[in-house]
């Protein structure tokens, strides 16, 4: 899969799993990385769309934003965070995954331990 747009982008990623889900006979596909949050272009980060609506002020938005990019245990305090792409490539030789998005359609859903 190929694609030249400017939202695409490739990341180093630490561990990469694809978890078999009942739609995979549809094409659908499921995948789990951990990845460095500040590997993730700024741009995302700062245009995604949320497609929950998530409080964006008050004590726990505010420790989830801090402790993302000061904690190291973020992956481990929080349910992570969710990147829905059009596309997947992963490079197993450079531990490289490439996610590609059609006309800017990204998604980006923030995950927190706190109900």
């Amino acid at each position: 899969m190929s694609s030249q747009n400017p939202a695409d982008f490739t990341i180093p990623v630490k561990d990469f799993k694809r978890i078999e889900t009942p739609l995979d006979y549809k094409g659908y596909r499921n995948y789990i990385t951990i990845v460095d949050v500040l590997d993730i272009p700024e741009s995302l980060r700062r245009n995604a769309s949320n497609v929950r609506d998530a409080k964006s002020k008050g004590k726990v938005p505010n420790a989830i934003r801090e402790g993302l990019l000061e904690n190291e245990l973020f992956v481990f305090m929080n349910r992570g965070i969710l990147l829905i792409a059009d596309g997947i490539e992963f490079d197993n030789k450079t531990s490289k995954m490439k996610m590609i998005f059609k006309e800017n359609n990204m998604v980006l859903v923030m995950e927190d331990t706190q109900d």
